[in-house]
């Protein structure tokens, strides 16, 4: 069933297409988990009505492009909204499109990009997503960067969870007043003649049944440490202690006993729960990569299916959350790369360890857990479970996911405990010394499609593989073989649209036919064409490209 935020997107959409209305700019704040992932798929009615002819969808992290892309050839979502389309993930390549209807990227990567994708927009007529686009900071490098494709596009679609920064600073592509917020201005949604402005908030998610309810699970603690001056604190409880220590308080004890104390709870309810939803998958958030890597180590050591996933190691993360989605995996240790827009239904439980208390990253770390699991039965019968420090950082954030929870008439028999809130972004410069949870209260294998860049992906593999094997039984070099293809394909194939590679294979397996020699018998050497062709011939630039063929 669509959801009202989609609904009234479409419904905008349908407006610019019937009505050539003058709106240009379309504004969306979701609540995290609320599906905002539909609207790329929605935003392709203006290709099939020829108002526009690709799409473009940037994100924040590259795990988010290989989950865009499959959103695409998702049979739900083709199903419900009726599409055939299909879009690649690409990295600054030239023809990203590569004959699909649009490409997915990352902020990262056109903060870096030396003109392929602004020269892609401005030779179609694009519709640009930002997702996520609280990322861009008001004249950021990564603002700076995307202001002439922005441009470029035909249409825009601005879609984000929050609209709030944890280093509060403005968000490009949005207006401020000067009233009533921390520092002076607060965000202004105002819609115009050219912006259409849809909001879906956590309240109305709940009441459309979008999303789960949370139940939290709080653990106190004592801990201990030693401040810069040298000097030793003990603190029985993380009320015990002055408000100038509660951030060191609390990031001894997520540092030292009390995290693990905190994680065995956690994942002792979780192993009960899986008893009973056999797909259900736990995610544990840390704060950084140090104690990412102990957490993981212990649950590797102890024998359990778990995965590391850390922006500190891009291409090793992103196939550790391909693993986790397809069932190889059902515990991930993680810090940002996967808190923001991980798309796991399965995932139950959370183990919240980490001492980062901005609102707008812990409102996105619990959405991880709020989506609905269709393996897992009737809504009813599902809540997320989140395992946190019952530290008075976080009462206030909770206190109003709570009030939301209430104002939906989510069961009157469902009680969150609450917690305050506080920002505590920086490290305290503290040395941990020991801490432990002293007491607790309670406020399978599913395959997937091949995304079009993995279908890529498999085809190049084949026929490196296949030039690889030809090369060995015939006595000879793969690269005297990618010599022949180039001069006969006249590009690298890692620049070959989809259709071009299967050519290619099937050309492949032609000319060099595995099992049997193809020139020449015995012992000989078996030379290509290309063996004879004097590289003096070719500029730089040609032997370049050749290098590229691979």
């Amino acid at each position: 069933m669509k959801r009202q935020h989609q609904i009234e997107f479409e419904s905008v959409i349908d407006s610019i297409i019937t009505d050539r209305c003058s709106v240009s700019t379309i504004l969306c704040k979701v609540t995290p988990g609320g599906g905002k992932s539909a609207l790329p798929i929605i935003t392709g009615k203006l290709i099939r009505a020829g108002l526009v002819d690709k799409i473009l969808w940037v994100c924040p992290r590259m795990a988010l492009q290989v989950q865009g892309e499959r959103n695409f050839i998702d049979p739900f979502f083709r199903s419900m909204f009726t599409h055939n389309l299909s879009i690649r993930a690409s990295t600054n390549e030239p023809d990203p499109c590569r004959g699909l209807d649009g490409f997915i990227t990352t902020y990262q990567a056109l903060a870096v990009d030396t003109g392929s994708v602004l020269k892609a927009v401005k030779n179609h007529r694009f519709a640009i997503i930002l997702d996520e686009f609280h990322h861009l900071d008001l004249n950021g490098e990564w603002h700076r960067a995307l202001a002439p494709i922005v441009a470029a596009a035909r249409y825009k679609i601005l879609m984000t969870g929050t609209l709030e920064r944890g280093d509060m600073r403005k968000i490009a592509y949005i207006d401020y007043n000067d009233s009533g917020y921390r520092f002076g201005t607060r965000p202004v949604l105002t819609g115009d003649s050219d912006t259409a402005i849809i909001q879906y908030e956590r309240a109305a998610a709940l009441e459309d049944r979008a999303i789960l309810p949370i139940h939290f699970v709080f653990s106190d603690g004592r801990s201990s440490w030693e401040t810069a001056a040298g000097d030793t604190i003990n603190a029985e409880s993380f009320y015990n202690v002055m408000p100038k220590e509660k951030g060191a308080a609390l990031y001894a004890a997520l540092a030292t006993e009390f995290a693990n104390d905190l994680l065995a709870l956690t994942l002792n309810h979780y192993m009960k729960y899986l008893k009973a939803v056999p797909t259900a998958k736990m995610l544990i958030v840390t704060a950084g990569i140090t104690e990412a890597r102990r957490h993981f180590k212990v649950l590797d050591d102890n024998g359990y299916a778990v995965g590391l996933a850390t922006s500190h190691d891009s291409d090793e993360a992103v196939e550790q959350i391909e693993q986790f989605k397809i069932g190889n995996i059902n515990l991930l240790v993680t810090i940002a790369m996967a808190y923001e827009g991980l798309d796991v239904p399965e995932v139950s439980h959370i183990a919240c360890l980490t001492h980062i208390r901005s609102k707008p990253w812990i409102e996105q770390c619990f959405a991880r857990a709020v989506r609905i699991n269709r393996a897992a039965g009737s809504w009813e019968n599902q809540v997320a479970y989140i395992f946190a420090p019952d530290d008075i950082l976080m009462r206030e954030i909770v206190d109003e996911i709570e009030r939301e929870q209430l104002r939906s008439a989510i069961g009157s028999d469902y009680k969150n405990k609450v917690l305050e809130k506080g920002h505590g972004k920086k490290r305290p410069r503290i040395i941990p010394l020991g801490s432990a949870a002293t007491r607790q209260r309670e406020a399978q294998l599913n395959s997937q499609a091949a995304t079009p860049k993995q279908r890529e992906e498999s085809v190049l593999r084949d026929i490196e593989g296949h030039i690889r094997r030809f090369a060995f039984a015939n006595r000879m070099q793969p690269r005297d073989i990618n010599t022949e293809l180039f001069r006969l394909y006249g590009k690298p194939r890692r620049q070959m649209r989809y259709t071009e590679l299967i050519r290619l294979h099937a050309d492949i397996k032609q000319r060099y036919p595995l099992g049997r020699p193809v020139r020449g018998s015995g012992n000989e050497r078996l030379p290509t064409q290309a063996t004879f062709v004097d590289s003096s011939e070719f500029d730089d630039s040609f032997m370049q490209a050749f290098e590229r063929f691979r």
